[in-house]
């Protein structure tokens, strides 16, 4: 009696355990092999891209890009002729890149949100996103003058005890501010800023003589 008990259950027990695997190896299979294809717009990034360029409004470009459409294309245009930024073999374009890479740190689309637009896997518009942010990395050491580093103290700094302790190595004085802004009607809710009013905000670097 325990005898054909164990046996049946032990039967029963191999069953289910064949059926849970075969659910898994099906579950698997349809997951790896019969996938529902998600990305499937035919015209793709470079269609848009360049029906945006050639034809569309300018306000529609700024809303895009983040820059205005002239910026836009003389950067795509500096960046081809001087840095290793080109075209790839899959006619991936410059245009396409610098677009996806200023929807990201412009708008903070989401890769989600590129691969719908660009029609791209999530893996090459992060590879994209990286390839125009290391090549935008060296556009300042061809553009921007730096301070000589063996350029002489101010005398300012260099005869007072007190500054020269917390600015022993001091080569400029850099700030950020907003200056109000009189602007068009169609782009003034892009300069608005947090208090309510339009603002440029803007960068300045200066040396201790013109301070």
């Amino acid at each position: 009696m325990d005898e054909q008990f164990w046996s049946d259950h032990k039967a029963q027990n191999d069953t289910s355990q064949e059926a849970c695997l075969l659910n898994i190896i099906t579950e698997y299979n349809t997951i790896m092999y019969d996938k529902l294809a998600c990305l499937t717009f035919s015209l793709g990034g470079e269609v848009y891209i360049q029906e945006l360029i050639t034809s569309a409004h300018p306000q529609r470009c700024l809303e895009v890009f983040s820059i205005d459409l002239k910026i836009f294309l003389t950067l795509s245009s500096w960046l081809e002729d001087n840095i290793i930024l080109k075209q790839s073999r899959n006619h991936f374009s410059i245009h396409q890149k610098l677009a996806i890479f200023l929807q990201i740190v412009g708008k903070r689309n989401s890769n989600w949100d590129l691969q719908e637009t660009f029609q791209y896997l999530g893996a090459t518009i992060s590879l994209v996103f990286y390839e125009v942010l290391a090549t935008l990395l060296i556009l300042h050491k061809k553009t921007i003058t730096l301070p000589n580093a063996s350029e002489p103290l101010d005398s300012r700094i260099a005869d007072d005890t007190k500054y020269f302790l917390y600015f022993e190595n001091w080569l400029r004085a850099l700030d950020g501010t907003h200056l109000l802004a009189h602007l068009p009607s169609v782009i003034v809710p892009l300069y608005r800023n947090r208090k309510g009013w339009l603002s440029q905000n803007v960068l300045g670097v200066c040396r201790m003589d013109l301070m």
